[in-house]
């Protein structure tokens, strides 16, 4: 029996400037803190926008970074890609069951509940990546039957300002 003590505490966070370019990489972070008492199966699912059914960000890599001693043991699997246009714009990490042990409290150690995964994408010469474009990458977490999509808004793709040059 799968018990879901609780709604997990998700955060996705931008390592990379909320101006982008084409070209230049995408990096985000997602935190998920798992209840105490949770015995459930997860995933992670990674969509990169699209537009005019091609990919405006591709998809470079899914993996995990950190596991808080309370949840020591993730199902070791490679994320399963889905390829459109020639890129990866799909991504899905799935977890297994994960089982929080409850050996320590968070009031002893902040990230004892805590997996960590890291998200790199790359903006592509898409016709629709323009100046003041927004483009959003969302984030599924899946815990048991429920699941909770955060979508990061605050990438801008702006144009590369060529230097002057003096002759």
């Amino acid at each position: 029996m799968l018990l879901q003590a609780g709604s997990p505490t998700v955060n996705l966070t931008s390592l990379s400037d909320t101006n982008v370019t084409v070209g230049s990489n995408v990096v985000l972070e997602l935190d998920i803190d798992v209840p105490p008492n949770t015995d459930a199966t997860w995933s992670i699912d990674v969509q990169m926008p699209t537009s005019s059914g091609t990919p405006q960000i591709k998809l470079c890599d899914i993996s995990v970074l950190y596991l808080g001693i309370n949840v020591p043991c993730l199902w070791d699997n490679e994320p399963e890609y889905t390829v459109e246009s020639g890129v990866k714009r799909r991504g899905v990490l799935g977890f297994g069951n994960v089982l929080n042990s409850g050996i320590r409290t968070a009031a002893t150690d902040p990230e004892c509940d805590r997996i960590r995964i890291r998200v790199v994408g790359q903006v592509l010469d898409h016709i629709d990546n323009v100046e003041n474009a927004e483009v959003d990458v969302t984030v599924g977490v899946t815990h048991g039957a429920n699941t909770d999509v955060l979508r990061n808004g605050f990438l801008v793709v702006t144009e590369l300002e060529e230097p002057e040059v003096s002759i």
